[in-house]
């Protein structure tokens, strides 16, 4: 008799960019079929969760769970309507700006919501782990609050993650800082 499989939760944000490496996780844990997986994110990726389902070569279907109340997307729409920014450094310092009001621009109300919608799946389907997009916040601190196995997956690569920590200020110097069309070596333009 083989034991019941062990549950993964996905929790991601539904924009291409922060869900495309956790839905080809969750696609490759389908096709091995050891566990069951589930995806919970805002109503935007419910579509292409059931493509995964429907296209798939594996007979495990991929569980969605829609978190209340408005997506990343919706927040920059409704704080940053003009997201967009000028190239070179004061361009970026200004995107850089934008970006900090818009990912952040739940009000209490709404971020309440989405938490508490969070906790309730979490609860509902009890995974063994819980795979996070470290961007979604409100999803990241309920299962932290529940005190889950925790995995952060993103897609930034680790010169992101670990710049501020760069010894003689390497921040400034050592990487080109994104958008700003600065190079790291001058020599390799030409």
């Amino acid at each position: 008799m083989t034991s019941p499989a062990q549950t993964i939760l996905f929790l991601t944000n539904p924009e291409h960019g922060q869900s495309n490496v956790i839905l080809a996780v969750a696609q490759e844990f389908l096709r091995r079929g050891e566990h069951e997986v589930h995806i919970a994110s805002f109503k935007p990726l419910a579509a292409r969760v059931q493509a995964i389902t429907d296209q798939a070569d594996h007979d495990q279907l991929a569980h969605f769970h829609t978190i209340a109340g408005a997506s990343m997307s919706e927040l920059v729409a409704r704080s940053t309507p003009d997201i967009c920014h000028k190239p070179g450094l004061a361009g970026s310092i200004d995107g850089c700006k934008k970006i900090n009001v818009s990912v952040l621009a739940w009000t209490p109300e709404e971020y309440l919501q989405s938490y508490r919608s969070c906790l309730e799946i979490l609860k509902a389907v009890q995974p063994a782990v819980v795979v996070v997009d470290p961007l979604l916040h409100l999803g990241l601190d309920a299962a932290r609050s529940l005190q889950m196995k925790i995995v952060i997956l993103w897609p930034v690569p680790l010169k992101d993650v670990v710049i501020m920590i760069q010894p003689k200020l390497g921040i400034l110097w050592k990487y080109p800082l994104c958008a700003t069309s600065l190079l790291n070596n001058p020599k390799e333009s030409s």
